[in-house]
């Protein structure tokens, strides 16, 4: 699909110093940069409308339908934040250290403050589906060790549990690892995604992405990324306790005891 460009902003101002900081706003848009730039490069992928962007606590763009891209370029040496708010969402923020003209592609995510839960009734139809796609997924044993790992949709990042630990490896083409998983230079296909206090219970991808996790504990149902420098985000979806859950599509099932309850991820 065709590049459709909705919004160019160029501010010229005195934003760190005296770097001009360039956004261009972009739909179905696909990270190139070919172009020789003064400073460092910042590509943010925004899957929902009405998101608001703000670059060192300046708004810069709003987003008016899903999955646009803001593309900052000159950026200078140091550190910056980028926050993206949605209302009735967890806001999104990254902090990231510029060195250099290195390019950063970013992926955003806003969680709903309350999910829109739907309880399934025992006997209904639904319920029995659910239940069967739950039960299969315990049997699957996925995501329990390395050898045993759940791969992204994209082939290109895997995922496990071990004890309260979650891992990720990336798995995809040698030289194209995103950013995160290299450090000083060096990357490591394997990285520590997070520790939790709680015994982690069920792990998997959040539909259509392969940076982004869901995961239950004793304490309830979260989201969380995979990029843990700077801010790690962590997002909660349901505090409940010890849940199983299952993804179908973009329905999540969620079932604690006997009761099953069903969340749109869309």
């Amino acid at each position: 699909m065709s590049k459709r460009l909705l919004t160019r902003i160029l501010i010229v101002t005195g934003i760190i110093g005296i770097t001009a900081v360039g956004i261009v706003l972009q739909s179905d848009w696909r990270p190139s940069f070919s172009l020789a730039l003064s400073g460092a490069t910042v590509a943010i992928s925004l899957p929902h409308a009405d998101s608001l962007v703000f670059f060192d606590s300046k708004e810069i763009a709003l987003t008016t339908t899903p999955n646009e891209s803001v593309l900052i370029d000159r950026i200078s040496k140091g550190e910056h934040t980028v926050l993206v708010a949605k209302d009735d969402s967890w806001p999104w923020i990254k902090t990231i250290n510029v060195s250099g003209k290195e390019k950063i592609v970013l992926q955003s995510f806003n969680l709903p403050k309350t999910s829109d839960l739907q309880e399934i009734s025992f006997g209904d139809e639904k319920y029995n589906e659910a239940w069967k796609l739950l039960l299969a997924n315990d049997k699957d044993n996925l995501g329990n060790e390395e050898s045993d790992a759940i791969i992204s949709q994209d082939k290109n990042v895997a995922i496990w549990k071990e004890n309260n630990n979650i891992f990720a490896k990336w798995v995809g083409a040698s030289g194209l690892e995103p950013y995160y998983f290299c450090k000083n230079g060096v990357c490591n296909s394997r990285l520590q995604v997070a520790s939790i206090q709680s015994n982690v219970v069920d792990v998997d991808f959040f539909p259509n992405r392969s940076d982004v996790l869901i995961f239950s504990s004793n304490e309830g149902l979260f989201v969380i990324e995979i990029n843990n420098i700077g801010t790690q985000n962590f997002q909660p979806i349901l505090r409940t306790q010890n849940p199983n859950f299952v993804i179908q599509n973009n329905d999540l099932y969620i079932r604690t005891g006997n009761n099953v309850r069903l969340v749109s991820l869309k």
